[in-house]
């Protein structure tokens, strides 16, 4: 018993590292996107430091909140790719329209549940088998 008790404390203990992981990456990220708007790079040049196919978060002038996928990006226009209820369009950008525009990371919302839901399958695990030694 004791040994399953310490293997489920090691196990909470492997999965902790991977939720600060988890968070580190999203911080940096948003470093990173914090760095890039504090050099004062335009929309066409952040853009042109993304490949097409980057998922990417933008405001419009107007205050419209976007995110898709960069598509085609020409002199003064791109492309973003935009699921709207289950189907995907296309619109054109012009860059004199974009307030604020940032790669965005898709999955980092994901990790941090994915991460939360194993440990508090572990807290659960080891309450279980602390409650049962004590019935």
């Amino acid at each position: 018993m004791r040994g399953l008790l310490a293997f489920l404390l090691a196990s909470l203990q492997a999965v902790q590292p991977s939720a600060n992981a988890t968070a580190a990456v999203a911080s940096q990220q948003s470093g990173s996107a914090q760095a890039t708007a504090s050099q004062k790079l335009g929309p066409k040049e952040q853009v042109g430091q993304l490949s097409p196919g980057s998922f990417v978060k933008l405001t419009l002038h107007n205050n419209e909140k976007l995110k898709g996928t960069l598509g085609q990006v020409s002199a003064d226009s791109f492309d973003l790719q935009v699921r709207k209820a289950g189907k995907t369009e296309s619109r054109k950008i012009a860059y004199d329209d974009v307030k604020f525009i940032m790669p965005a990371n898709r999955n980092a919302t994901r990790n941090a549940f994915i991460a939360l839901g194993v440990v508090a399958g572990v807290v659960v695990v080891i309450l279980g088998v602390v409650l049962s030694r004590r019935g």
